[in-house]
């Protein structure tokens, strides 16, 4: 009958011993563990803290290199169109010294031409006029 009785009132208290823990080192330990986590995670939060401050500085670094890429490219691009700008007056500048060597070729051709005819002129009246004013001078 004993047993039914130790059954229905539960177990029996245990003595402690030294190798049970008691609730005062449970605690004890509890607190430990806290404790250790607790500064643990200070510890990597103090290290998030550092590594944002750090991600912050390279976001900033990466702006002001996007920043130097933008007007780097900017500035070549004004050095090309300005590049092109000159080539295009000197080529207008070539064609407009062309087109006045041909116009002074041609007037060159056409005065060529002209006195061509003036002595072709001269020698189909029979060389008379010539005569005339090379005995003239002559005399």
């Amino acid at each position: 009958m004993a047993s039914n009785v130790e059954n229905f009132n539960g177990p029996a208290p245990v003595a402690p011993t030294a190798a049970a823990p008691t609730q005062t080192q449970d605690f004890e330990r509890g607190l430990a563990s806290f404790v250790a986590v607790s500064r643990e995670r200070d510890a990597l939060l103090a290290k998030v803290n550092v590594l944002e401050i750090a991600v912050q500085g390279k976001d900033a670094e990466i702006k002001a290199l996007r920043d130097m890429l933008t007007f780097s490219e900017e500035q070549s691009r004004l050095r090309e169109l300005d590049a092109q700008n000159r080539i295009n007056t000197y080529r207008n500048e070539r064609d407009d010294s062309i087109a006045g060597l041909a116009k002074s070729e041609q007037k060159f051709e056409d005065l060529f031409k002209t006195m061509v005819g003036v002595l072709q002129a001269a020698r189909a009246q029979g060389g008379e006029l010539v005569r005339k004013h090379t005995d003239g001078a002559a005399r």
